[in-house]
């Protein structure tokens, strides 16, 4: 195993607890151990790294989430970034999952919703040329997660490659939520 404490994001002393569960709470997440200590600064801009350190009060304010929007661009892939971010929120001790739109999709079908503090979701919407399109009737139990996770004070960070795309297939409400409650950054 690679020392989790050489890039100096854990801290023996503080951490231990942590890296002493480190697989049980990466499994949790969704994401390999090594990135509870990759430091964020290399995949993530100002902007997410504000929303993070004001992640704990996001649960009693307005914002409901971060959304990606645009085309990526190839410099930071966005599963490496959310994977990322659900690492540094695991290290704080958040709840954070990382999950693809097809496994939300087959659990919330199955009546096992995830209740994480945090959803990371890095295909929540992938324009048809870019292998998205779903259902009718998975598109409304994806809109009725985030209003759910929104009244419940939870936060939900997505990938959307088009906000045109995204209204046109998930409808005005949802495309609107994600405009007015979710912090918008361009990629």
């Amino acid at each position: 195993m690679t020392d989790p404490y050489a890039s100096g994001v854990l801290h023996k002393e503080r951490d231990e607890r942590l890296v002493a569960g480190l697989a049980k709470f990466s499994r949790d997440a969704g994401i390999q151990p090594y990135w509870v200590w990759t430091p964020i600064a290399e995949l993530c801009g100002d902007a997410e790294r504000e929303y993070l350190t004001a992640f704990r009060r996001q649960k009693n304010g307005t914002l409901r989430g971060l959304a990606y929007v645009g085309e990526e661009n190839g410099a930071v892939l966005m599963e490496d970034r959310m994977s990322a971010i659900a690492g540094l929120l695991t290290r704080n001790y958040v709840r954070a999952r990382l999950i693809t739109v097809g496994v939300l999709l087959e659990r919330i079908a199955a009546g096992d919703t995830p209740d994480h503090d945090c959803l990371l979701i890095p295909n929540f919407y992938m324009r048809k040329t870019d292998g998205g399109g779903i259902a009718p009737w998975q598109v409304a139990a994806l809109c009725d997660l985030l209003l759910q996770r929104a009244a419940s004070g939870q936060q939900t960070i997505v990938f959307v490659g088009s906000m045109t795309g995204l209204e046109a297939q998930y409808g005005p409400s949802c495309a609107a939520l994600i405009k007015t409650r979710f912090l918008q950054i361009n990629v």
